[in-house]
């Protein structure tokens, strides 16, 4: 690749990584302040997403660049959305494969990420390379699926996202994403007394899969505009909006509990940190839902027995979300033709019963 614009940087100082880093740590913080004092909720999902912009743009800037490269969010930070101790989801985009000297440049860019304190889940691909991968790993294909374009070359970004819908087949992408799901509940299925938020049946990676597979069939990006094309009532989009957010409060609260992004079972009854949460819920459930939990009072197990009925129902949930869902993919596609997933044929199962 030529370098024309990636001569070599001028010195980044330690004093200016330093600052950088000072700086994210003290507005994450006050993200943190704002959100546990109540003046921030879900909203800060798209806070510290732009807030992580701001500085790989400065990083990208600083690293002096070149300006045929596209530096691209992918996955849930593409979609704007960032949970407090998640990865950074980037992905480094090359008109053709780089030199020596552009590979010495992207090695120093990755560590200026880090240094100052992101943790950037990183690929560097050319537009080719990029498609190869895509067409054999519905993973990947995933994470391009949703992308935003923070620094670099647009007309490059614009030929990615061109080519990428060109590239998805709906159907053959509608059947990978169900017996990917198929696979993740029976993988989760046993842990239901303390569920996943994101990974079990109901959790949220079910309601990302329904916007996933929109989204792959051009039909929308959200539930507002599921409804506007008349695949589901504004009602029904309001009540699993209103159920996503939920979910996505108890998340946040879970990732600041814990430090990090994985709670592993039992960790907060082993630190004493379950009746923090079991409150916080209690406090989320009285404000977001006017729903109290049952479980009030019970012990470590409290929270997470809430939350199993929270994913299994209860006497003041919404209406089951089955039929919305199955509407909304009939539309679109003819799920006979759908081989290999006959007992898994209702999109999302599990986000019905949130």
């Amino acid at each position: 690749m030529r370098t024309e614009s990636a001569s070599p940087s001028r010195a980044i100082t330690p004093a200016g990584v330093s600052a950088q880093r000072a700086a994210l740590a003290a507005d994450r913080t006050t993200i943190r302040e704002h959100f546990e004092s109540g003046q921030l909720g879900h909203e800060l999902l798209h806070k510290l997403a732009l807030l992580t912009d701001r500085h790989l743009r400065q990083a990208w800037k600083a690293q002096q660049m070149p300006q045929s490269a596209a530096l691209i969010a992918v996955g849930g930070y593409g979609r704007g959305q960032l949970f407090p101790y998640s990865d950074v989801d980037i992905l480094i985009l090359l008109p053709e494969l780089p030199d020596d000297l552009l590979r010495a440049k992207l090695e120093s860019l990755v560590g200026h990420f880090w240094d100052i304190g992101l943790e950037a889940g990183h690929s560097v691909r050319t537009l080719d390379e990029c498609f190869e991968m895509a067409a054999s790993d519905i993973t990947v294909q995933t994470t391009l699926l949703e992308s935003r374009l923070i620094s670099g070359n647009r007309d490059l970004y614009r030929r990615f996202t061109r080519r990428l819908q060109q590239s998805i087949d709906p159907a053959a992408f509608l059947r990978a994403k169900l017996i990917e799901q198929h696979e993740r509940h029976s993988r989760h299925q046993q842990t239901n007394l303390e569920p996943n938020l994101k990974e079990s049946a109901g959790g949220l990676r079910d309601l990302n899969t329904i916007l996933w597979i929109s989204r792959s069939a051009g039909l929308g990006r959200t539930w507002l505009e599921l409804a506007r094309r008349g695949f589901i009532t504004r009602d029904e989009a309001a009540a699993i909006g209103r159920h996503e957010r939920l979910l996505d409060m108890l998340r946040i609260r879970l990732h600041y509990l814990a430090g990090r992004r994985e709670v592993a079972r039992g960790d907060f009854a082993l630190n004493g940190r379950w009746r923090d949460f079991d409150a916080i819920v209690q406090a989320d459930l009285t404000e977001k839902m006017s729903e109290p939990s049952p479980h009030r009072g019970r012990g470590p197990r409290g929270a997470a027995l809430w939350a199993r009925g929270g994913f299994q129902g209860g006497p003041r949930r919404e209406p089951a979300r089955r039929e919305v869902v199955e509407k909304a993919v009939n539309r679109a596609f003819d799920l006979s033709a759908v081989e290999g997933v006959s007992d898994n044929r209702r999109l999302a199962t599990g986000a019905a019963e949130v």
